[in-house]
């Protein structure tokens, strides 16, 4: 066991040591990174098309290679993905991971060795200083949550499926030894069952101190599903046992889980006779069943900021230490401090562009390498990577937060796709969050999820689900907010090209429904729920059943009315 925790903090050390060596010379580093990629790749399809062999700088390489988003990269990847490897890379995939982004529709980007270890110098980065931010984590069990890597196979019989899973059953021993949850348990087909498992199993270690998911989401409803099932919960406890609606062809012969009747004892007292928990007992249960949990570590940024509320709700709070900014593309920040958003630019682990966010739209944009970028600005990322990624558009804005030395520390604000405009004002779906979640804190009420849609009646409508509270109070915030946070919109109203915020309180379900729907289109466990808070189509709303509809009341004087202009006789 020494030697093992031995070589675990060599490991994560000298993957920091990495890191922190480049605070001073990022310039460097990511020229070094791009050379050798090149150099790697030069004799592939794409080498040969655009010259990998020729090019000896950055400058070059702008000038060689055009910038191409997803839809530009699909034949490539398709290629790939049918055997063609040497199309984009020299090294053959071992692994496909499948990402559906935020439509749903599958890509499946390549993972070779030479990928997985450029990923792994951020990912054992991470560790280290997660560890050193909070200490327990090197000593004590944790979890994290993940998908499933049991996607079948690609045409050519290589395995598919969750990165996240995949990185899961390949984790070296010294730290896949500090997690209690056995793997099948993220395979399992109904959703419900899946939650209702690791709860289970997390409950036989009051000493977990942290569990860790991409998606808040995720963690929430591990406690949820527990509290929905609390009568087969206290069971499985007096008896050591797994209860799950149906069978499963995965799930072990013999389940060993202990016995806790002690447990099981005061979670019945808490129940008492009432037929469900009463959400005012959420956190006494979870306090119960998780004793020692002291953090979280999960994405806070984004659009991710309302569901943070939903853990709060059920766990109370916690301290938080965000997940790295990632995708199955590759990994681009490196979070270094204890509850704060953003991390820091993986510039060991591949090569990074910047695009400014008012040129993206420009037909030869302008990049900026990871030591040029300026804080405060905004840009769109632009990634190039050992797994066949060359100047691949991620279309994710991002703000340069701060500096670590010299290397920019990144916050994740929106998918380009989760922005929208009727006039100009082009609000992100971070926007969106932050005003709603600002105005339910003002009034103390709750939503269990809202999506803003723009119509073509220049207005937008503010898409509600099971709303508790004073709705008309509730669309006054928001619409106030709104002009704060997003200064387009700001600039909108007040030139009377945007019409007031109105609410609709929608039926109940129905936009869990609709996120769900988008997000998973196959029966695949995932652990990356990603909320849906601003719509792309426009006039969404009319395919939802409406209960009520509420208008923002205009404040501004200037804004009260669309001033009228009479024309005389004189004028025609």
């Amino acid at each position: 066991m020494f030697l093992l925790d031995l070589l675990a903090q060599l490991t994560k050390r000298r993957n920091y040591l990495r890191l922190y060596r480049a605070q001073n010379k990022p310039e460097e580093i990511q020229r070094q990174i791009l050379a050798r990629i090149l150099q790697q790749n030069s004799k592939t399809r794409i080498g040969r098309e655009y010259h990998f062999s020729k090019i000896k700088n950055y400058e070059s390489f702008k000038k060689y290679l055009p910038i191409q988003n997803a839809d530009q990269y699909k034949e490539r990847l398709q290629k790939v993905y049918g055997g063609e490897s040497k199309e984009l890379m020299a090294q053959a995939p071992h692994f496909f991971a499948m990402t559906a982004g935020s439509t749903g529709d599958y890509k499946y980007i390549p993972i070779n060795k030479r990928f997985k270890k450029d990923l792994e110098r951020s990912v054992y980065a991470f560790y280290y200083l997660i560890e050193k931010e909070c200490p327990e984590f090197s000593d004590q069990p944790i979890q994290f949550l993940v998908g499933s890597a049991e996607g079948g196979k690609s045409p050519k019989g290589i395995s598919q499926g969750f990165v996240s899973g995949f990185n899961y059953r390949n984790l070296p021993g010294f730290i896949r030894r500090k997690f209690i949850i056995p793997y099948w348990v993220f395979t399992l087909e109904d959703a419900q069952d899946r939650y209702y498992a690791m709860a289970r199993y997390l409950a036989d270690c009051p000493e977990l101190v942290a569990i860790g998911a991409f998606s808040p989401i995720n963690i929430s409803n591990v406690a949820a599903i527990a509290i929905e099932r609390i009568d087969s919960f206290i069971k499985d406890l007096e008896s050591g046992t797994l209860t799950l609606s149906k069978s499963y062809a995965q799930t072990p012969s013999k389940v060993e889980l202990k016995v806790n009747n002690a447990l099981a004892n005061t979670l019945a007292e808490l129940k008492g006779d009432d037929s469900v928990l009463a959400p005012a007992k959420f956190q006494a249960f979870t306090k119960l069943v998780f004793p020692s949990l002291k953090y979280f570590a999960t994405w806070m940024g984004g659009n991710m900021k309302f569901s943070l509320t939903h853990l709060d709700e059920y766990f109370g709070k916690k301290e938080i230490f965000e997940m790295p900014f990632s995708a199955s593309e590759g990994i681009f920040g490196v979070p270094f401090r204890l509850n704060y958003i953003g991390g820091i630019a993986a510039v060991t682990s591949h090569f990074l562009e910047f695009i400014p966010e008012d040129e993206f739209n420009n037909e030869n944009p302008r990049t900026l390498g990871a030591w040029q970028v300026e804080v405060g600005r905004y840009y769109y990322l632009v990634i190039t990577t050992s797994g066949g990624l060359y100047r691949y558009n991620m279309e994710d804005l991002v703000l340069v937060k701060d500096t670590w030395g010299q290397i920019p520390v990144l916050e994740f604000i929106s998918k380009k796709k989760r922005q929208i405009s009727i006039s100009n004002e082009r609000i992100n779906e971070n926007d969106v969050t932050n005003a709603v979640v600002e105005a339910l804190e003002q009034q103390s009420a709750t939503v269990n999820e809202f999506v803003l849609v723009p119509t073509h009646a220049m207005h937008y409508k503010l898409l509600v689900d099971d709303f508790h509270g004073n709705l008309t109070q509730f669309v006054n915030n928001v619409e106030a907010n709104l002009c704060k946070t997003a200064m387009g919109y700001d600039f909108e109203r007040e030139d009377l090209l945007l019409k007031p915020l109105s609410c609709i309180e929608v039926k109940t379900g129905s936009l869990r429904d609709y996120v769900r729907g988008i997000q998973f289109r196959s029966d695949l466990p995932s652990a990356q729920f990603k909320p849906v808070h601003l719509a792309n189509d426009f006039d969404l709303h009319l395919t939802f059943e409406a209960i009520q509809e509420i208008q923002a009341v205009e404040t501004r004087k200037q804004n009260s009315a669309t001033p009228q202009i009479n024309i005389s006789e004189e004028m025609i």
